[in-house]
C-alpha cells in the first residue's frame, strides 16, 4: 500500500513546498510595505521564518514519533497552515498597522518591534510548515533504509514544490492576482492536500511494532562523528545561504535588478538544491551513508566555487552576446538569462543540496525516532541558515565584499571537508587523496583574479541595445559608460559607484545611473525640486525622498525661508558619495537643517509624525525591485497624509523605457489619491507630476522671485529658460487633461495588486519611446498652452515658445517652426528672434535678416529678450563671416566665459584663425573646473576643436602646451587631456611619450581604437618589435579587417 501512495504523498510534498515559497513571498512582500526593504528589514523577516520551520520540526518531532498515524498528523498540519493562509495576511496588516501607530522609534526600538510583531504573526504558521517534514517522513517511512531515501526523495520534491512556487508567485500569481487571492488559492491548495492526505492515511497499512526497521544497520553515530555530523548541519545551511545570497546579488544585479530577475536566481538556486537531494534519493541513499560522504561533498563544492568565482566576471559580456541575438522579446530574454543563470549556479546548487540529505541520512538509525532526529537535525540546520543568512547581509559583505565572502565561505567549506577527511577516513591513501584536492583547492583561491568593480557597474537596464557586428563593437558597449570608477563600496542594501567618463561624473546604485552632473541630467534634479518649491507660497518643511546626488536637496537648502529639510535614503553608500558630487550638491548634507533618515521611505512615512509643506519624492526606476513600492495609492495616500495645509507632493517620473499602459497606471493611481495633479515637462525624458488637496496655481511674484533670483543660472543653463514666463509653458497637463489622458477605467497600482513592479520591466524592451510625444499631443488636444495663475494669465505666446523647445528637444523640426510660427503671429518680439535662429539654421539668411532688422526698426527690445536676440545677431555674423560683429554680440551675451566662449572658439576654428583659437582657449580653460560654466564637456570641446587645428605650422606646440598646463586633479576628468596629449604627441614624434599617455588612457578603462593604432605605430617606430606584434594581434581580434600595414601610393 505504500508503493501505491507514495506518489500520492510525494506529490503532495510537492505542493505543500510551493504554497509554503508563495507564503514567503507574500508575507515577506506585505511586511516590505512597512517594515521596508532594507537588508535588515529582509533579513528579520527571513529569519523568523527559518526559525518558525526550525522549532517547528524540533518541537513536534517527539510528537510525531508518538503519533498513532503520522500521516493524519500530517494532514492536520497541512490544514492548519491553509487557515493561517486565509487569515495571514488580515494579521499582518493588524501588525504593520500597530507597528505605525508607535511612531518614529530609535534604531534599535524600532528593529526589536518589527522582530516581535514579525514572530507573533509569521511564528505559528511556520511552525507547523517546520513538522511537515518530519511527519511525513515518519509516515512513509517503514525502515531505516527506507526512511534515508525518502529523505532525499521528499526533500527533492519539495524544493521542486519551492522551484514552481516561486515561479508561479512572481510570474504569474502576485501580477495577475495580488497577494490577497495568491494567498486564498496557496490556502485552497493545503485544504485540498489536507484532506487528500488524510483518507490516504486511512487505507495505509501501518506496520507492527515488530516490523518497523527489521533488519536495518541500526548503528547510531556518536562521539566525533556525531559532532562532526551537528557541525555540518550548521556548515551547510550557513553556506546554503551564503551562496545563494552572494550569486543572487551579483547576477541580479548585472540582469538588471528587477522582481524577475530575483525570481529567475533563485528558481534556479533551488532547482540545483533539489536536483542534489534527487541524486542523493537515487544513487547515494542505496548504499550505506557514510559521514565522509558529506567532506567529500565539501571538497567537491569547494572546487565549483572556486571555478565560479573565475565566472562570474565574464556575465556582462555573456549578457551582451545575448543581447546580439536580433528580435528578442522580453519573455526571450528572461528566459536566455535563465538559461546562463542556469550554466552558471546549477553545478554549485546540485553538489550543495547533497548536503543536507546526507547528514539526515547518517544520523537516522531508528524508525521509531525519525521525527525526533530529523526535527533535531533540521532545527540545527536551521540555526545555520539563519546565522548564514545574517552574517553575509549584515557583516561579511559590507566587510569582504561579495567577491571576499565567496573566498572566506568556499574557505570554511574546505576546511570542513578535509577536517572530515582526514579525521574519518579509512586509509591513508584516502587521507593524503583528501589533502592533496584540499592543496589544488587552495591553490586555486589563491591564483584566481580579483573581481573589477567594474562587474558591479554593468546592469542590463538599457533597452536601446544595438547589435555589435565586431569584436571591437562589443567591447566599445562593454566599456561604453564607466570610464574610471572614483568611488565602489558594496553597500547593505545597495552597490553604490561614482563612475566618470570625459564628460559625465555618475552616481550608480546596483549598476543603475541614479543622477550626474550633466546638464540633462541637471535639469531633471535642479527643476524637480523648483518647480514644487514654486508651486508653494512659503514653505518651511521639505521631504525628499532619496539622496541621489544631493542635488534636488540643495534646491530646498538654497532657499532662506526653508526651515528643515528631511531627507530619506535606503543606503549609507550614497551618502558616503556626496562629496563626489560637492560641485553640484554644495555640500547639502553638512547643512544644519538637513536631516537625513537612513531608512526605507515607507517606513519613514508610516511612523514619522511630522507635516510637510513640500514633499519631493525621486526614487530609482519603478522596473528596479522593491522601488514600485514608492508609486502605490497606498504610498500616495500616506504621503498625503503627511502634507499640510496647501502642501504640495512632486512625484518624478521618467517617460523612456515605459511602456504607455505603465505611465498611464501612473497617473491613474495618484490621481486615486489626490483632487489635483498636474504633468510638467523637465526634459524630453523626465516629467514632474505635482499633485495636492488643493487648487495647483502657481504665484507670478514667487516663479518670478526664484526664477529671475537664486535660480536664474540654473534656469538658463540647465533648464533652458532664457525667459522666466516660458516656464509656464512648461505644463503639459492639468488635472482634467490628466483625467482625459487615463480614461474614465484601468488599473491601479496598489501594495494587494502590486501591477506595476511586474509590469514596469517589459518596458526595458517594449517600450516604443513615444510617451513625451503623447502628452504634448494630449497638451496641444486639451490646448492648455500656459499654467494657471493667481494673476492675470500668461499670454499665449509663452506656451507656443515652450511647445517650440519642446519639438526641439524631440528632433521635430516641422513642429518646432510651426510653433514658432503661431508664437510670431502673436506679436512677440520674443518670438521673431527665434523665428530668425531658425531660418538661420535652415540656412535662410536673408529671412533672418529681414526679421532682426524689423524689430531692430519696432523698436521693442525688452530686456527680457536681450540675451537671446545677442546670440541671433552673433549667428548672423557668423553666417555672413563679420568676425568683429560676432565677438561683440558674443560678448553681450553675458555668457563670455561659458557657451559664448566656446560659439566664439568653433567659429575661430572654422575661419582657421589659430591665434584667435588658441587665447580663446586660454581663457576658456583658465575657468575650467568643475561645477562651472567650463566643466568636463567643455573641456574636452575645447580639445576636439583646437584638434582641428594641428596641421597649422606650431598649432601643435601650442595646443599641447594647453594641455600640459591644464591641472592634473581630482576635480577635472584626465580622459580628454590625456587623448589630445597622445594625439599631439605621436604628431611631433614624441614617441615615447604618445605610447606611454595613451597607456594611461586604456588603463584609466577607456577601450580607444585610435589609441591603440596610434600605440602601434609608436612601439615600431621606438623599435619595440615584440611589444607591437603583440598589441598588432590584439587589434586584429578586435578587428578582422584592421590594416596594420596601409600601403602609400607615391602620387607626390
Amino acid at each position: 500500500m505504500f508503493a501505491r501512495t507514495r506518489w500520492l504523498f510525494a506529490a503532495s510534498f510537492f505542493l505543500s513546498g510551493g504554497c509554503a515559497l508563495i507564503y514567503q513571498v507574500l508575507w515577506s512582500k506585505h511586511l516590505q510595505y512597512v517594515f521596508g526593504s532594507t537588508t535588515e528589514a529582509v533579513g528579520m523577516v527571513l529569519a523568523v521564518f527559518m526559525a518558525g520551520l526550525g522549532a517547528g520540526a524540533y518541537f513536534f518531532g517527539p510528537r510525531i514519533d508518538r503519533a498513532a498515524s503520522p500521516l493524519r498528523l500530517y494532514a492536520l498540519l497541512e490544514i492548519g497552515i491553509g487557515a493561517y493562509g486565509l487569515a495571514g495576511l488580515f494579521l499582518l496588516r493588524g501588525a504593520t498597522t500597530l507597528f505605525a501607530a508607535f511612531g518614529e522609534l530609535p534604531g534599535t526600538a524600532s528593529t526589536l518591534l518589527k522582530l516581535v510583531l514579525a514572530a507573533i504573526v509569521l511564528f505559528p504558521p511556520c511552525l507547523l510548515m517546520g513538522a511537515t517534514f518530519p511527519a511525513l517522513l515518519r509516515g512513509v517511512s517503514q525502515t531505516v533504509q527506507g526512511a534515508r531515501r525518502n529523505v532525499g526523495l521528499f526533500y527533492a520534491v519539495n524544493l521542486a514544490g519551492a522551484l514552481a512556487g516561486a515561479l508561479a508567485a512572481g510570474i504569474v500569481l502576485i501580477p495577475a492576482y495580488g497577494l490577497t487571492r495568491s494567498s486564498f488559492a496557496a490556502a485552497a491548495v493545503n485544504f485540498a492536500i489536507g484532506a487528500a492526505v488524510w483518507f490516504a492515511a486511512g487505507r495505509v497499512e501501518h506496520p507492527t511494532a515488530e516490523e518497523v526497521g527489521a533488519g536495518d544497520d541500526t548503528t547510531a553515530a556518536s562521539g566525533g562523528e556525531l559532532r562532526y555530523l551537528q557541525l555540518g548541519l550548521i556548515v551547510s545551511g550557513a553556506s546554503v545561504m551564503a551562496f545563494e545570497i552572494v550569486i543572487t546579488r551579483v547576477l541580479t544585479l548585472v540582469f538588471g535588478v528587477s522582481a524577475y530577475a530575483f525570481t529567475i536566481v533563485l528558481a534556479v538556486f533551488l532547482f540545483g538544491l533539489g536536483l542534489g537531494a534527487l541524486i542523493y534519493a537515487r544513487w547515494i541513499a542505496w548504499r550505506p551513508v557514510r559521514t565522509l560522504q558529506f567532506a567529500e561533498v565539501q571538497l567537491l563544492l569547494t572546487a565549483i566555487g572556486t571555478g565560479l568565482i573565475v565566472l562570474l566576471p565574464g556575465v556582462p559580456r555573456w549578457v551582451l552576446y545575448l543581447r546580439q541575438i536580433p528580435g528578442l522579446g522580453f519573455w526571450e530574454l528572461l528566459a536566455g538569462k535563465a538559461l546562463l543563470a542556469t550554466v552558471l549556479v546549477l553545478p554549485l546548487a546540485i553538489v550543495a543540496g547533497l548536503g543536507l540529505p546526507i547528514l539526515i541520512g547518517a544520523l537516522v538509525s531508528d524508525v521509531g525516532k525519525i521525527g525526533r532526529v530529523v526535527g533535531r537535525a533540521y532545527l540545527i540546520n536551521t540555526v545555520g541558515t539563519i546565522g548564514g543568512s545574517l552574517a553575509t547581509g549584515f557583516v561579511l559583505i559590507t566587510w569582504l565584499g561579495t567577491e571576499g565572502t565567496l573566498r572566506a565561505v568556499l574557505s570554511v567549506n574546505l576546511l570542513v571537508g578535509v577536517a572530515g577527511c582526514v579525521l574519518l577516513g579509512r586509509s591513508r591513501r584516502s587521507r593524503f587523496l583528501a589533502l592533496a584536492a584540499a592543496g589544488l583547492c587552495i591553490a586555486a583561491l589563491v591564483s584566481s583574479e580579483h573581481w573589477q568593480p567594474r562587474l558591479f557597474i554593468n546592469s542590463d537596464t538599457d533597452g536601446s541595445h544595438t547589435i555589435a557586428v565586431t569584436p571591437l563593437a562589443v567591447e566599445e558597449q562593454l566599456r561604453s559608460t564607466p570610464n574610471r570608477v572614483l568611488f565602489f563600496v558594496e553597500g547593505r542594501n545597495a552597490t553604490v559607484a561614482v563612475t566618470e567618463t570625459p564628460t559625465v561624473r555618475s552616481l550608480l546604485v546596483n549598476a543603475h545611473p541614479d543622477g550626474s552632473d550633466s546638464d540633462d541630467d541637471m535639469a531633471t534634479q535642479v527643476m524637480l525640486g523648483v518647480i514644487p518649491l514654486m508651486m508653494h507660497p512659503a514653505p518651511r518643511n521639505v521631504l525628499v525622498i532619496g539622496f541621489g546626488t544631493g542635488v534636488s536637496a540643495r534646491s530646498a537648502a538654497r532657499l532662506e525661508q526653508v526651515e528643515r529639510i528631511d531627507v530619506v535614503e535606503i543606503e549609507p553608500a550614497v551618502l558616503a558619495a556626496a562629496p563626489f558630487f560637492r560641485h553640484i550638491n554644495g555640500a547639502v548634507e553638512q547643512d544644519p537643517r538637513v536631516h537625513v533618515y537612513l531608512t526605507d521611505a515607507r517606513t519613514f512615512v508610516a511612523t514619522t509624525r511630522r507635516r510637510y509643506d513640500v514633499i519631493v519624492s525621486e526614487p530609482s526606476n519603478p522596473w528596479r525591485a522593491g522601488v514600485a513600492n514608492l508609486y502605490t495609492v497606498d504610498f500616495f495616500e500616506s504621503v498625503r497624509d503627511l502634507l499640510s495645509d496647501g502642501g504640495v507632493f512632486a512625484q518624478w517620473m521618467h517617460l523612456y523605457f515605459v511602456r504607455d499602459a505603465e505611465l498611464r497606471m501612473v497617473l491613474r493611481t495618484l490621481l486615486d489619491a489626490f483632487p489635483e495633479v498636474q504633468v510638467w515637462w523637465l526634459d524630453a525624458g523626465n516629467v514632474v507630476i505635482l499633485t495636492s488637496e488643493q487648487s495647483l496655481e502657481l504665484q507670478p511674484q514667487r516663479v518670478r522671485e526664484l526664477l529671475d533670483g537664486e535660480f536664474r543660472e540654473d534656469r538658463v543653463r540647465f533648464a533652458g529658460l532664457s525667459t522666466v514666463d516660458e516656464f509656464y509653458g512648461r505644463l503639459l497637463l492639468d488635472t482634467e487633461g490628466v483625467r482625459d489622458f487615463v480614461g474614465s477605467e484601468g488599473e491601479i497600482h496598489s501594495d494587494d495588486r502590486p501591477y506595476l513592479e511586474y509590469r514596469a520591466p517589459r518596458g526595458l524592451i517594449e517600450a516604443d519611446g513615444r510617451n513625451t510625444l503623447r502628452l504634448v499631443a494630449a497638451k496641444l488636444d486639451r490646448k492648455i498652452l500656459t499654467a494657471p495663475t493667481t494673476g492675470d494669465p500668461v499670454p499665449e505666446v509663452n506656451g507656443w515658445l515652450a511647445l517650440a523647445a519642446m519639438f526641439e528637444a524631440l528632433h521635430l523640426y516641422d513642429e518646432q517652426v510651426e510653433s514658432t510660427r503661431r508664437a510670431v503671429a502673436t506679436g512677440d518680439p520674443l518670438a521673431r528672434v527665434r523665428a530668425a535662429e531658425l531660418a538661420l539654421l535652415a540656412g535662410n539668411v536673408e529671412t533672418a535678416q529681414e526679421l532682426l532688422q524689423s524689430l531692430l526698426d519696432s523698436g521693442e527690445r525688452p530686456e527680457r529678450i536681450l540675451r537671446d536676440l545677442a546670440y541671433a545677431h552673433a549667428h548672423l555674423a557668423m553666417a555672413v563671416g563679420d568676425v568683429q560683429a560676432a565677438r561683440s554680440a558674443l560678448e553681450l551675451t553675458g555668457d563670455w566665459n561659458g557657451r559664448a566662449g566656446l560659439e566664439w572658439l568653433a567659429f575661430a576654428v572654422a575661419g582657421r584663425q589659430l591665434d584667435i583659437a588658441v587665447a580663446a582657449a586660454e581663457r576658456l580653460l583658465e575657468q575650467a573646473g568643475l561645477g562651472g560654466s567650463i566643466g568636463n564637456p567643455e573641456v574636452e570641446r575645447v580639445f576636439v576643436l583646437l584638434h582641428e587645428l594641428v596641421d597649422i605650422e606650431g598649432a601643435a606646440e601650442r595646443i599641447l602646451e594647453l594641455a600640459e598646463r591644464l591641472p592634473a586633479d581630482d576635480d577635472l576628468s584626465p580622459l580628454a587631456q590625456l587623448k589630445v596629449r597622445a594625439l599631439l604627441y605621436d604628431r611631433l614624434g614624441r614617441f615615447d611619450e604618445a605610447v606611454e599617455t595613451s597607456m594611461k588612457v586604456e588603463r584609466l578603462g577607456i577601450l580607444d581604437f585610435e589609441l591603440m593604432t596610434l600605440r602601434l605605430r609608436g612601439l615600431r617606430r621606438l623599435g619595440q618589435t615584440e611589444r607591437a606584434e603583440r598589441l598588432q594581434r590584439r587589434l586584429r581580434k578586435l578587428d578582422p579587417e584592421f590594416d596594420a600595414e596601409p600601403v602609400s601610393l607615391p602620387f607626390g
